[in-house]
């Protein structure tokens, strides 16, 4: 993508961002909704940035994140190599895929009564269906990378005397690196989406605790400000990470381009 639609799309993601702010502004002054049900924003910052001051947020961030990231890892180690298998064997395809159909429509938060009774209240618990909401896309997204290939090109490199080895190197995996890629991003959203469930039910510590708090004890501020808080560590995840690993390792596709 050119240096200058990325600029514009952040300036404008930006300004999306402070008319946000603003109609949540004069939505509060209007007095649609009384202020225990919808606070002023600046009382929702006040709020959050007391919190951070105090390092109650960043410990909650923290946990939040180490149970993310732990299913990420788990998801990437386990799912990039099933979704290859998937899709350079149609017999593993067969007899897999259904697995992956049924953890894509379970999603992970089907998956909390039974990681409670087996591993209890326990971390081994919430990373569980974190992973059981993560996994699936990269499974999905992997297959279909290593389905989609051009075999045109495996065909010109086998003429150009290229060994099995070279052709996997040089066609195989930059072929299907885009759709890993994808999968690994949408594996990371799943992940805060079933995180902020589990921790909601069976936690005592993360992001997806405090608006449970908030909510036990009527802090809608809170609430509202862990909601954004989640949001923007998603977004700065993408940002940082997956958006950058593209545009180095996808450097020859003209819409990731530096």
């Amino acid at each position: 993508m050119p240096d200058g639609i990325r600029v514009t799309e952040k300036k404008l993601e930006i300004i999306s961002i402070v008319l946000f702010f603003i109609a949540w502004k004069i939505i509060t002054s209007l007095g649609i909704f009384p202020p225990l049900l919808l606070p002023p924003p600046e009382v929702a910052i006040a709020n959050f940035i007391d919190m951070l001051l105090s390092g109650e947020l960043l410990t909650h961030i923290l946990v939040s994140l180490r149970r993310v990231f732990t299913a990420f890892l788990l998801a990437a180690v386990l799912g990039i190599p099933w979704g290859i298998a998937a899709g350079r064997s149609d017999v593993f395809r067969g007899l897999s895929g259904w697995y992956v159909r049924a953890m894509l429509c379970l999603g992970g938060i089907a998956w909390i009564p039974l990681s409670i009774l087996w591993f209890g209240l326990s971390e081994t618990a919430r990373v569980f269906v974190i992973l059981m909401g993560s996994l699936p896309p990269v499974v999905m997204n992997t297959m279909e990378g290593f389905r989609n290939i051009n075999p045109n090109y495996i065909k010109a490199a086998k003429t150009l005397g290229a060994k099995p080895i070279e052709i996997f190197r040089t066609v195989v995996l930059p072929s299907s690196l885009p759709y890993i890629l994808s999968g690994l991003r949408l594996s990371m959203g799943f992940g805060f989406r079933v995180m902020i469930a589990a921790e909601l039910i069976a936690a005592s510590a993360g992001l997806g605790y405090l608006l449970e708090a908030a909510r036990a004890i009527g802090k809608t501020q809170e609430g509202i400000m862990v909601m954004l808080t989640i949001v923007g560590l998603e977004m700065l995840i993408e940002d940082l990470g997956f958006k950058n690993l593209e545009r180095r390792l996808l450097k020859w596709r003209p819409e990731v381009r530096v």
